[in-house]
């Protein structure tokens, strides 16, 4: 079946999952916390945001984790314990070493090819599971295998067909998945302990219009919203993220513990949810919510959704400690937010770039990008440099727009800004999407080009970011 290139971005997404999975909490949670605070004093980012600048920020130190002759790849957080992952098994950091389970996931075969660990869910001991696809891009079968307790698994798109696993989550001893298959469509899949009934609401359930929903998906079948990812806070309420009617606003559907649902607009902070959203789990009925670098990290806290504090710069990683208090990192530093502000924990010597980074119940970061380190803290480092490069994110390209596109309505609204003449818009691409900005001489100047993008762009969502894009492309705003 061929598919274009929308369709198999959406289908990437069965297997692209969080790699930061959250831990979750239905064990005591432990004693103690991540990394120490550091004695710090305020200081304003770039878009006036609360962070803590502290000179005794300690230096992260990368050390490699390959105990004996283990060679681990990846690593992720669960429930009790720090997994990782080396070819098809799977392994518990312990002391120092690597406990390997005793099931790994299947081999795979000459007709698609071996099969590849994409993610580690679960609680420790008795609720490890794996999600794995073959490596053959045109039939990647999706699928949940148990590693540990009982379990069964399941093949989203068995024999190739089109089908994705947008999340795995637990609710005491039951774990769901977020399914998509062109059989049944969004659905969910008790795969261990008992089963517990959670549907989608329906495309008329939510008001859809004809021809909003999915192209592929009959309508008869249609979700209000397809889940792009999926979790569950410890106290037990489901949250799933994608875009209402396929067309509108992100929006999360909201089962409670009863498993009644309901449909929040998060059109305030996200225009869209993104491709590849991530859901960790916090501390009680607590989730936090991150889509890409261009979009506030949101907060869900006891059925409502609120946008955390703006660290200023792209977030790139976030993950969540055993406790579920949330992390950042903008690849040069990590950041822990403390209730309403961000305190840096540590910082890099030289920018980094990780797939995964998880911290363990002792405070320790750990990060993988095909080998996994082990953070250790070494001398402080320096002071952190203001922020010499202002920007405004406007938003991301549409893809069907020519590379030579101008945007018209753009320029025609960032004209009539007072200063005009000393900014600058600018197309550039990261991580194989093109976005769009304008390039600021201050501080002062990106707060009051913000307020005139909200006044006269009401669609767009602007933040003031420190940053400067690679090779950008220069579009003069008259032409």
């Amino acid at each position: 079946m061929a598919l274009g290139p929308r369709a198999q971005r959406h289908f990437a997404l069965g297997f692209c999952l969080s790699i930061v999975a959250a831990a979750c909490n239905n064990t005591p949670a432990p004693t103690k916390e991540t990394p120490p605070v550091v004695t710090a004093q305020s200081s304003a980012s770039a878009s006036g945001a609360t962070r803590a600048a502290a000179p005794g920020v300690p230096t992260l130190v990368p050390e490699r984790f390959a105990p004996g002759t283990s060679k681990p790849s990846d690593v992720y957080a669960v429930e009790g314990a720090l997994m990782v992952v080396e070819g098809r098994k799977v392994g518990r950091i312990a002391n120092g070493e690597i406990e390997w389970l005793a099931k790994a996931i299947p081999e795979g075969g000459p007709a698609f090819g071996e099969n590849v660990i994409r993610s580690v869910h679960g609680y420790w001991p008795d609720g490890i599971g794996a999600v794995f696809t073959t490596s053959n891009g045109r039939a990647l079968m999706p699928t949940y295998q148990p590693l540990t307790g009982k379990g069964v698994q399941h093949v989203a798109g068995e024999g190739g067909a089109l089908g994705s696993i947008n999340g795995v989550a637990h609710v005491g001893e039951t774990t769901l998945l977020a399914v998509y298959s062109m059989t049944d469509h969004a659905h969910f899949v008790t795969v261990r302990g008992p089963v517990l009934p959670r549907k989608p609401q329906s495309h008329t359930d939510a008001g859809c219009k004809p021809g909003e929903v999915w192209r592929i998906t009959p309508e008869s079948k249609a979700a209000a919203l397809s889940p792009r990812t999926f979790e569950a806070s410890p106290a037990g309420s489901l949250v799933a993220l994608g875009d209402l009617c396929d067309q509108r606003n992100a929006a999360a559907e909201v089962w409670d513990a009863k498993g009644k649902s309901r449909i929040v607009d998060l059109g305030t902070w996200w225009k869209k949810t993104g491709y590849s959203p991530v859901l960790l789990r916090g501390n009680g009925d607590e989730l936090w919510a991150y889509s890409d670098p261009w979009r506030l990290i949101l907060h869900y806290k006891d059925g409502e959704f609120s946008p955390v504090a703006d660290l200023g710069r792209p977030v790139r990683h976030v993950f969540a400690s055993p406790r579920g208090q949330l992390h950042a990192s903008d690849g040069q530093t990590i950041y822990r937010l403390d209730e309403s502000k961000w305190t840096a924990v540590g910082r890099f010597a030289e920018p980094q770039s990780y797939r995964s980074m998880a911290i363990d119940e002792e405070g320790t970061i750990w990060a993988a990008s095909g080998a996994v380190d082990r953070l250790r803290a070494g001398d402080p480092a320096p002071p952190a440099a203001e922020c010499a490069t202002p920007f405004v994110y406007l938003y991301e390209v549409a893809s069907s727009n020519a590379k030579d596109f101008t945007f018209p309505s753009t320029r025609a609204a960032l004209s009539k800004f007072p200063a005009a003449a000393e900014i600058g818009l600018v197309e550039f691409e990261e991580s194989s999407t093109r976005q769009l900005g304008v390039t600021v001489g201050s501080k002062a100047q990106g707060e009051a080009l913000v307020a005139h993008v909200q006044a006269t762009m009401k669609e767009e969502r602007p933040r003031l970011l420190c940053f400067e894009p690679k090779s950008p492309r220069k579009i003069p705003l008259s032409q």
